[in-house]
């Protein structure tokens, strides 16, 4: 008996004339199976139905994606086979997370190319495409994702080269163009239909395994030269910076936590070495923290216990921070924080302020619970306070209040336990400075309450600070904040940066006075992607994966190895 089947591969048509032996029925793709010799060449039978083999999701179509069965053998799955309720609508090894069925996994090397290994709402991990996932506001997803006009995660781009494996750059009307499905051959919805994106066409930028790097450690001693574009991770602690260029190549440079009571200063940046790629980092004053496949790692100063641990007093390996599985970490002078997957929050380390918010003003090397009054989206702590924002876009702070920076407008009295910011109730973001606190609210304004000792609230010295939200003039269409110990920088869509506050080292990008009393633009920054302030610098990572800081250089925090302070933004030397 003759049987022709007709298909469609990914790169062409096809036409197969099979023999098909007289014992078995020739099953096409998508049918289930038990053998090999069942499914029609050159299909073949894994997880109980006939697929096309793969190594990772680039091999599938557009739409599919590459898991793999007890033996480690990939194989594409088909759109209806991924949406799931239960572990049992999934074929064994498969488990269903986030509605997929999906590979269990524990780091993100153990996933398909192009896929990530992401917590549910349950805390238990599987292999997830990030920028299929729902969301409302950017702090939804997992950096460096966005929230896309559709409601989806998704890459930022500029080229269609900037996107994974049979994904295209679509531009989007008022908004960063983002990667999607090509619209003549992706899932259902081909493409956004309401956010104005077009069909970019599609370029083979060569990327290797849909972007994925093979999670392995950083050499410390290595020279790896200047790190290639991309996407990566960017944090400013107290005299120290940190930023992952590259997935698993960390480095620090600045002031950095020795053993016993000394400080010795790296001016150029040092590799730190992690099990694998970070998905969050946070730096405090003297410690850092990364998530690495879910795990909460943390190094540096902890003689408040802000290490998730009571001794010993500095810790210069990263260690694990057990009992939590965070989406997000916040870190203040001597205390962490973590925001998990559910939308609760934990604090721990230095609680005299009452900073970690459970109540009490006693210290804690161990996670407690802070109480809030529904599921938290984001979190920020710097100094000895910390704010979380809320679902319903509502601000919730807690700690040192001497000068208003929570917001509340009743009292400056150090709160143990969350008061909510006055008068705000459609933030996007919320961001946390040493004494004062700003928040992005959806019209793209930025408003700003507490210490106005250098200008942080933009506006004359004289007019002395606020315990309740004040507008700062002159901005809109804002998307990033990060603030510093005494300063406030915003990020535009375009990719320019204003800042304003203190300036005594230049860390508000500009030549003196000591204080910038209005959001002034930071000469020869145009296409800024991230931005990070430390105490009294800041960094902004370009689109093209350059570094650029400018302030404070006494402990070598801009990292170019001068250790002169300067306005000016200048190169990170790697």
């Amino acid at each position: 008996m003759l049987l022709y089947v007709f298909g469609w591969h990914r790169m062409a048509p096809w036409l197969l004339l099979v023999v098909a032996c007289s014992g078995r029925p020739a099953l096409e793709v998508g049918e289930r199976c038990e053998l090999h010799s069942e499914c029609t060449s050159p299909f073949v039978c894994r997880l109980s139905r006939c697929r096309v083999e793969c190594r990772g999701s680039r091999d599938c179509d557009p739409g599919l994606s590459c898991v793999f069965d007890d033996d480690g053998l990939g194989a594409c799955q088909l759109p209806h086979e991924s949406e799931c309720t239960l572990n049992s609508d999934c074929p064994p090894p498969l488990v269903c997370r986030r509605g997929e069925c999906t590979n269990m996994c524990e780091r993100d090397e153990h996933c398909p190319a192009g896929t990530r290994c992401m917590a549910d709402e349950s805390g238990e991990f599987g292999c997830i495409d990030p920028s299929e996932t729902a969301c409302h506001r950017n702090s939804e997803c997992p950096e460096p994702l966005i929230c896309a006009v559709d409601g989806r995660c998704r890459e930022q781009c500029i080229e269609d080269r900037d996107c994974r494996d049979g994904r295209v750059c679509v531009e989007v009307s008022g908004a960063p163009n983002v990667c999607d499905w090509r619209a003549d051959g992706g899932p259902e919805d081909a493409g956004v239909s309401d956010g104005g994106m077009v069909d970019g066409g599609m370029v083979d930028g060569g990327m290797v395994d849909g972007g994925m790097v093979d999670g392995g450690t950083v050499d410390a001693g290595a020279d790896a030269g200047p790190p290639p574009a991309s996407t990566g991770l960017l944090t400013g602690g107290g005299d120290h910076s940190c930023a992952e260029p590259t997935p698993a190549d960390l480095r620090c440079w600045g002031k950095r936590w020795d053993t016993g009571i000394s400080f010795f200063d790296s001016p150029t940046p040092a590799a730190t070495t992690l099990p694998g790629p970070s998905e969050t980092l946070v730096s405090g004053a003297e410690h850092t923290c990364a998530v690495v496949a879910g795990e909460l790692l943390c190094w540096g100063l902890n003689d408040s216990g802000q290490l998730g641990r009571s001794s010993p007093r500095t810790v210069t390996t990263p260690v694990s921070v057990g009992g939590i599985a965070p989406r997000t970490v916040a870190s203040g002078r001597r205390h962490t924080c973590a925001l998990d997957a559910a939308g609760d929050v934990s604090c721990w380390g230095a609680n005299d302020r009452g900073q970690l918010g459970d109540g009490t003003t006693v210290s804690r090397a161990t996670p407690a619970a802070v109480s809030l009054p529904e599921p938290a989206t984001d979190i920020t702590a710097r100094g000895e306070h910390t704010c979380a924002l809320l679902a319903s876009g509502s601000i919730r702070c807690w700690g040192r209040n001497i000068d208003g920076r929570l917001g509340s407008g009743a009292t400056t009295t150090s709160e143990p336990t969350p008061v909510a910011v006055s008068g705000i109730d459609d933030a996007l973001e919320v961001e946390a400075g040493s004494t004062h606190t700003c928040a992005r609210r959806a019209t793209g304004e930025v408003w700003c309450w507490g210490s106005n000792d250098f200008g942080q609230l933009a506006r004359p010295l004289a007019s002395g600070g606020s315990n309740t939200p004040v507008a700062i003039a002159g901005l809109s269409d804002v998307v990033e904040l990060e603030a510093g110990l005494d300063h406030v920088c915003a990020r535009y869509g375009t990719g320019t940066i204003r800042c304003w506050g203190g300036n005594g080292f230049g860390q508000a990008g500009s030549p003196p006075p000591l204080e910038v009393l209005s959001p002034t633009a930071v000469s020869g920054i145009s296409e800024a992607v991230e931005i990070a302030a430390g105490d009294n610098h800041t960094c902004a990572r370009t689109a093209s994966a350059e570094i650029r800081c400018w302030g404070a250089n006494y402990a070598g925090q801009l990292g170019d190895g001068s250790g002169t302070s300067t306005h000016t933004p200048v190169g990170v030397a790697w």
